[in-house]
């Protein structure tokens, strides 16, 4: 069985996070998008560029979860990103996981290191797309629950999103 490692994203962690980010909003949204704008997010949302200015800001907690098997090398199968807002909210803004991640308690132990970085906080809020049904009922079984909609995930392009929050001080 492999063993899920979070730790802190370097800038060589780029371009693997870029293509992470890629194949998973392919896979999760290739039957709500066109290829081309597939094509249109990730070069605004996922271009390495913007990775390395994630991973050089002292003010986000840029993660990546590996997973290792049979002595091989340490794999990037999973990415968060996160800051804590002036209102001690903890906004989340990526958590990621290919599907050879999945399963495996990848995105909780992404998550749990998030809330280990920003322990003060007193909630944690996200938004997801309304199509992504899979992270949709991952985020519920952590205790989130939904708070709004917004018509634009991200505040960009045309992905209606869920907007979701977990109190971090009564469960």
């Amino acid at each position: 069985m492999s063993k899920v490692h979070v730790r802190p994203g370097k800038s060589t962690d780029a371009e693997i996070v870029s293509a992470l980010l890629r194949s998973t909003w392919a896979e999760t949204y290739a039957n709500v998008f066109t290829l081309q704008k597939l094509d249109e997010i990730a070069v605004k949302w996922h271009n390495v560029d913007i990775i390395e200015r994630q991973i050089a800001d002292p003010t986000s907690c840029f993660l990546v979860a590996e997973i290792s098997q049979h002595n091989g090398p340490p794999e990037i199968v999973g990415h968060a990103l996160a800051r804590l807002k002036p209102d001690n909210v903890i906004w989340l803004s990526k958590l990621y996981i290919l599907p050879k991640g999945q399963n495996k308690g990848t995105g909780k132990a992404l998550l749990t290191v998030v809330l280990d970085n920003f322990s003060s906080a007193n909630s944690i809020s996200l938004e997801v797309g309304i199509e992504n049904h899979q992270a949709i009922g991952f985020y519920k079984h952590l205790g989130f629950q939904q708070t709004g909609l917004a018509e634009c995930c991200g505040g960009r392009f045309d992905v209606p999103a869920l907007v979701m929050e977990k109190d971090l001080h009564n469960g």
